[in-house]
């Protein structure tokens, strides 16, 4: 008898145990899916009402992503099923406002892209993308060209290994279109891709906009400009010192066939750096753009002194700049100057906004940039 009920716990036992790694499949694999849907999702923004976007967006990024990185194993997670649901939930509550996702980009690269020899050998796992990610531009174009003011490329944040949707890149586009400039998204290579293929990126887009400005229907297109958060601002500054002018991607990679848009020079006006400053900071680039550069004074990620340094650096230099350092402010204010990652509380980097406009009217000549010979106090 003893033997008989021994035999049915351990029975009983088994078969709880595989019921137990039955539900853990089921709960991986909508997991998995919910994932990739907001990965594709979150990076084609304009084709889902805004609101519903921002939402969405702030939960994948700031709770599901970066539970991932951690692990993507729900075996690994506490609140494993709690994730699926509310991403399920949110992604089912978004207004799809463009039939086709795919029509709010603008591919970059063909076929022949530049990139490292063992690229094919990357491993896709607790990344921000999925293998066979390539980059792309996401348009914020204003309805009447013929009034636009100028082009931003537009590159967020999150270093090297992931892209600050939510803050530095569609809520930046808007307020860029309310200033009267046309915004253009990069969504660049990030890990495990090199850091050199974010400068590429951005080099390609300058060149891809100005290839296909009239075909877009894109105004002004001479008046391009780029603004960077935090990795978005290094990867500017890279790629000032690394892909600028004439230089094309087969000075990187050897074994990149270039195409005619590689020969379209890759130089533009203005470079605006949001707490994204590299130092210390030299280039052989002859022809820099004016650099509008503003931080936080109480940054724990890029300190006031890289500021100074690099605004330092450029008077040497003799490259135009100008700085702004916003009084108790941390990082990743973005344009509208809310506390980053909380959406409570202004903070006095929103006056940043109104000095970059004005820095841009005056570069672009849309406001005088020097005193009447005549001015004086009356």
């Amino acid at each position: 008898m003893k033997k008989l009920l021994c035999l049915a716990l351990a029975l009983m036992m088994a078969f709880a145990c595989v019921s137990a790694l039955a539900d853990d499949s089921d709960l991986q694999k909508a997991y998995d899916e919910e994932m990739h849907l907001a990965r594709y999702i979150v990076n084609r923004g304009p084709a889902w009402e805004y609101n519903g976007l921002m939402d969405y967006e702030h939960y994948w990024f700031q709770v599901a992503w970066a539970q991932d990185k951690k692990s993507n194993k729900v075996e690994d997670m506490e609140n494993a099923q709690e994730i699926v649901d509310t991403l399920k939930a949110k992604r089912e509550a978004l207004v799809q406002v463009i039939d086709d996702p795919e029509s709010v980009v603008w591919e970059i690269w063909g076929e022949n892209m530049p990139q490292a020899a063992n690229a094919s050998e990357y491993v896709y796992e607790q990344t921000f993308d999925e293998a066979g990610f390539k980059p792309f531009l996401v348009p914020y174009m204003l309805e009447d060209q013929s009034a636009v003011k100028g082009n931003a490329i537009v590159i967020a944040g999150g270093g090297f290994n992931q892209r600050c949707h939510d803050y530095e890149s569609y809520p930046v586009a808007l307020d860029l279109n309310r200033l009267g400039y046309n915004a253009f998204i990069l969504q660049r290579r990030v890990a495990p891709s090199e850091t050199i293929d974010c400068s590429l990126d951005l080099q390609r887009a300058v060149r891809w906009l100005k290839a296909n400005a009239e075909a877009k229907g894109i105004g002004a297109i001479d008046k391009l400009w780029t603004i960077g958060f935090s990795g978005g601002g290094m990867t500017i500054m890279n790629q000032l010192n690394t892909c600028y002018g004439d230089i094309t991607p087969d000075a990187v990679y050897p074994d990149y066939v270039c195409d005619e848009i590689d020969s379209i020079n890759s130089d533009y006006a203005v470079a605006a750096i949001f707490y994204g400053v590299v130092t210390p900071y030299d280039s052989e680039n002859p022809n820099m753009p004016k650099f509008y550069v503003c931080g936080g004074s109480i940054d724990n990620k890029v300190p006031p002194k890289n500021y100074l340094e690099f605004y330092q650096t450029a008077l040497d230099k003799g490259w135009a700049a100008e700085l702004y350092i916003a009084y108790n402010v941390h990082h990743g204010f973005a344009t509208n100057g809310v506390r980053a990652f909380s959406d409570v509380g202004y903070t006095s980097a929103l006056q940043n906004i109104v000095l970059l406009e004005n820095f841009l009217d005056i570069e672009f000549g849309y406001k005088a940039a020097t005193f009447d010979s005549e001015w004086h106090y009356k």
